[in-house]
């Protein structure tokens, strides 16, 4: 994944990501802290969909965004050239569990560089099956050499149905499932009152697992 932005940035060309039923968005979060720790030269251009049937989300996710700019601005001053990252959003209020939701958007998802699935397989439970369309649908579509990213508890019956989802489609395992532990470092609070529609706050505390693929 750091060639695929390493290679993104130096090129000026924008970095497409799409987070599936992301909820409030926090995987924004992560990706301008994993790009922050690249220390390149030059802003990273993220144009960020975040896909959710929540269509309330939305509010979050603007005021995410949001709190983001203002955070890179304190720390690294009005130039946003100066930035890590500079960020450009969208949000569709589409249901993950429902293939048919998406048969419409022929071409939206066709230049996805990076598909994120964070915690999705656990929440959907038994909308497994559904999903599995939908995820189909999406690989049909996304272009050879797209990066899906899997995030999830590190529960057995968890790993083994996104190892599934994985093998059942043409996409190959880059990275085997890696455990994660840990807490959240910093506050919350320092990106405004993004959280203002979520009813508890992001996991302080993780203990999850991550596999990364390609579509072949």
């Amino acid at each position: 994944m750091k060639a695929l932005f390493k290679e993104k940035i130096a090129q000026g060309q924008e970095i497409r990501i799409c987070a599936l039923g992301g909820g409030p968005g926090s995987e924004l979060l992560g990706v301008v802290r994993f790009i922050e720790s690249l220390k390149l030269p030059q802003p990273a251009y993220l144009d960020f969909t975040l896909v959710d049937k929540i269509k309330e989300w939305d509010e979050s996710w603007h005021a995410l965004k949001h709190g983001i700019d203002l955070q890179l601005q304190k720390e690294y001053g009005s130039n946003r050239s100066k930035w890590p990252a500079v960020i450009s959003r969208s949000f569709l209020p589409l249901n993950v569990a429902s293939a048919t939701d998406f048969k419409d958007f022929a071409t939206r998802f066709n230049g996805i560089d990076l598909f994120i699935f964070c915690y999705l397989v656990s929440e959907l439970k038994e909308y497994v099956p559904n999903f599995e369309e939908t995820l189909q649908l999406l690989v049909s579509r996304a272009a050879p050499g797209a990066l899906l990213l899997f995030i999830d508890r590190d529960q057995k019956h968890i790993r083994e149905t996104n190892d599934k989802l994985i093998k059942d489609n043409p996409l190959l395992a880059l990275v085997d499932m890696k455990q994660e532990r840990g807490s959240l470092d910093g506050d919350v609070r320092d990106l405004g009152e993004w959280y203002i529609n979520i009813p508890t706050l992001p996991r302080q505390k993780y203990l999850s697992y991550f596999i990364l693929a390609r579509k072949v």
